[in-house]
């Protein structure tokens, strides 16, 4: 694929049918092609494969190579895992998720996802492994791509293998291996095979994972991966030392170890030496187990001072190559700038002369209709003054006219009775009289009787215009006193009239000394103490 990527390169810059320079297609391959040359080189020379990818990475991000810029950015984490420095391998990876969520790769995609769910399980963050795994699987079902699929059951299977959840990890692995049984891919079955000798070790059924480790074996024999076979073939002598079949056990080690050896393999050649320091430990053999836990621990400190050292290099290298790319930008960036200072501050000084005209025009056109505001405010307030005026007037004069309405009433009553009370004695003095009473005179005491009797409205018209000149007198009389007669409201509402005594009696149509009487019953009634006047509780309510 690589040559051919290469030599469609070259035809399209030699050929005079693509005479585009700086096409997009063009930059696109030459994308792809550091991307193929990165991946390659990931197995021979890590250092070469950072450059390499950081190239693709810097110019998929000047040229606005979407896809490039993703596969570059994950490819940049995958250089970061293998050299074990997480936190910018997760940078990376979800640099190259945040790309994918907007420019359609799916394959792509879910593999990012399963470099993340990898990463994270490195992080020891088991939520998030699981999460990413089940995304990619879901991806790769509704491509209907068997082979990753396959392999993502492997990665869940895994995880639960970690987490000790047997029956899981089983599952899925078997899941994952009937997949790869359906479809012939061998090297993908292996790592299969190798994952479920381990779960079976780790549940101590050393038959079973005997038997899946050399299958695994004898598939990687088929496509010749020594670093895998190293490790199988170790996994088989920790199987035969833990069954007690040492000297079985021994040749898978040292074979391993040549293998480990000739690949210049430190991890593996460490993870050898210590399990042969256990094999020899288990056949009381001290100084063989002390020499080969030595040199485990010797090559454990080389390794990681070495890696460190390796890493911090790789780290300044590639951030120093980075630091110094950001640093033209800025240049870049410096230049264009300075450029349109000119033109921004002149722009700007006549922004702002045009803004202080404004704002003067603006502070004289508030300081009119401040003026006038004003002088609309004081008008309306004149107006009102004078309206309410005219409406406290208008209800002094109802309530002037209420009160005449009642004292007229009122009197006509008083004189209503007391032209009674006068025609009550006169006929009086006729049943005593001997003498025949002239007609005439009975015929005009019939007469003022029946004018009078024609000007009484009687006590519901006295209350009607009682109430409009003082409301809620009789309201709250009774709430205080429920029991109160009619008489005793008329008692109680002339009183509040500070009528006299005398014209009480009479236009209540009795003596003085009932009208005593009368004003002691409401007294009591109304439970007053002996300091408090009648006549002043009347007037507060």
């Amino acid at each position: 694929m690589r040559h051919l990527l290469i030599l469609f390169s070259l035809l399209y810059h030699t050929s005079p049918i693509f005479s585009q320079s700086e096409g997009k297609i063009t930059q696109q391959i030459d994308g792809y092609i550091l991307l193929d040359s990165a991946r390659t080189m990931m197995s021979i020379n890590t250092d070469s494969a950072f450059v390499l990818a950081q190239e693709a990475e810097q110019m998929a991000s000047k040229q606005g190579l979407p896809d490039v810029q993703a596969q570059s950015a994950q490819l940049l984490g995958q250089l970061f895992f293998v050299e074990a420095a997480y936190n910018q391998a997760l940078e990376y990876f979800l640099k190259a998720e945040k790309i994918w969520q907007s420019y359609h790769n799916p394959s792509q995609r879910a593999a990012n996802f399963n470099d993340l769910g990898q990463l994270y399980s490195q992080l020891k963050r088991p939520d998030k492994v699981l999460y990413y795994h089940q995304a990619a699987l879901h991806i790769y079902q509704k491509l209907q791509d068997i082979q990753e699929t396959a392999g993502t059951y492997g990665h869940v299977g895994h995880y639960f293998e970690k987490k000790e959840m047997y029956d899981s990890a089983l599952f899925y692995q078997y899941r994952a291996l009937a997949l790869y049984d359906s479809a012939s891919y061998g090297k993908g079955k292996s790592l299969i095979l190798e994952n479920l000798g381990s779960i079976y070790e780790d549940l101590e059924e050393y038959a079973l994972a005997e038997q899946f480790f050399k299958q695994s074996l004898e598939l990687n024999g088929v496509f010749e991966d020594p670093s895998s076979r190293a490790r199988i073939l170790n996994n088989l002598g920790d199987v035969s030392y833990k069954t007690q079949h040492f000297p079985e056990a021994f040749t898978y080690m040292q074979e391993a170890l040549t293998l480990a050896k000739e690949q210049q393999d430190q991890y593996q050649i460490r993870s050898v030496y210590r399990d042969l320091a256990q094999l020899f430990a288990a056949q009381h053999l001290h100084q063989l187990a002390y020499q080969y836990l030595d040199s485990s621990v010797i090559l454990y400190k080389q390794i990681y001072s070495e890696d460190g050292l390796r890493q911090v290099a790789r780290l300044e290298t590639f951030f120093g190559a980075d630091m110094k790319n950001r640093e033209i930008a800025l240049l870049e960036k410096d230049r264009r700038i300075s450029q349109l200072v000119f033109f921004l501050i002149a722009a700007g000084l006549s922004l702002i002369i045009i803004l202080a005209l404004l704002l003067i025009s603006r502070q004289r056109m508030k300081l009119q209709q401040s003026t006038e505001l004003y002088d609309t405010q004081h008008q309306l307030m004149q107006v009102q003054k004078h309206n309410n005026m005219l409406a406290e007037q208008q209800l002094k004069n109802e309530l002037d006219s209420k009160s005449r309405s009642l004292t007229t009433y009122t009197l006509h009553l008083i004189e209503k009775n007391q032209l009674l009370k006068q025609v009550k004695s006169e006929l009086k003095e006729i049943d005593h009289a001997d003498s025949r009473y002239p007609k005439k005179v009975l015929r005009n005491l019939s007469k003022d009787i029946d004018f009078n009797l024609s000007r009484d409205h009687n006590w519901d018209d006295f209350r009607k215009n009682f109430e409009e000149v003082h409301p809620a007198f009789f309201k709250k009389l009774v709430s205080r006193i429920p029991g109160l007669s009619q008489a005793e409201l008329k008692l109680a509402a002339l009183m509040k009239m500070r009528m006299s005594s005398t014209d009480i009696a009479a236009m209540m149509g009795i003596s003085t000394n009932s009208l005593r009487i009368a004003r002691y019953r409401l007294r009591k009634k109304l439970e007053l103490d002996k300091a408090q006047k009648l006549n002043t509780f009347l007037q507060t309510i």
